[in-house]
């Protein structure tokens, strides 16, 4: 549902082929001072995670989920990188990164893919501070739905390999809070679950609409 923030020519392809890339097998974490020096990342394939592991945090919190395409900036020490699925995410060097800003299309894709993932993550951060926990789970829901989503007959079926683990690092809550309030949700009707896969059931141009209504 989200655009794809992908860099296509002959150029801009030769200087990506010579950035370090950094495989993640699904659930792998590395530190932000592990990973190799880049003023930005860019996630080649799979979902990226990026987490705040701050020592004095009892749980981990997810910041966001970065899908093919997306851009990052560097990350903190204290925050980690990590792959929801296999992933493959590109460091771009400081030198890299001169090379592509100098050419006004592709400066023009970074900086807008650095806007989004800015968005993203501030979303994310109201969504794991603000409200009930049922409310804060159905934005995040309605938040993937729109970010990484795909139209099905039913609704906007959300691809990702959604644990109720995972879901609780996002809110900021108990494994136990999200298992009740997506039973809750299933009783509603406004969601079904298929081997992990949820769908919401609502109709595409009511994503945007969630926090009005919540």
């Amino acid at each position: 549902m989200s655009r794809s923030l992908r860099l296509e020519s002959d150029d801009k392809d030769h200087v990506l082929r010579h950035c370090p890339r950094i495989l993640l097998e699904p659930r792998q974490m590395i530190d932000g001072g592990d990973l190799p020096p880049a003023k930005l990342f860019l996630v080649e394939r799979g979902v990226a995670l990026i987490v705040a592991a701050e020592p004095e945090c009892r749980k981990p919190l997810v910041l966001s989920l970065a899908s093919s395409g997306a851009v990052l900036p560097s990350l903190a020490p204290s925050e980690r990188l990590g792959g929801l699925t296999e992933t493959v995410v590109i460091a771009i060097p400081r030198s890299a990164c001169e090379t592509m800003l100098a050419c006004p299309e592709t400066a023009a894709v970074l900086v807008d893919g650095l806007l989004e993932a800015l968005w993203t993550r501030q979303e994310s951060f109201a969504n794991a501070t603000c409200g009930r926990s049922d409310e804060r789970l159905r934005r995040t829901l309605y938040q993937l739905a729109r970010v990484h989503g795909k139209v099905c007959r039913d609704g906007v079926e959300i691809p990702l390999p959604l644990t109720h683990n995972l879901l609780a690092q996002m809110i900021g809550c108990a494994r136990e809070t999200v298992t009740c309030a997506l039973a809750r949700f299933r009783t509603e009707g406004l969601l079904t679950e298929d081997r992990r896969v949820y769908c919401l059931t609502i109709a595409p141009s009511a994503l945007d609409q969630v926090n009005a209504s919540a």
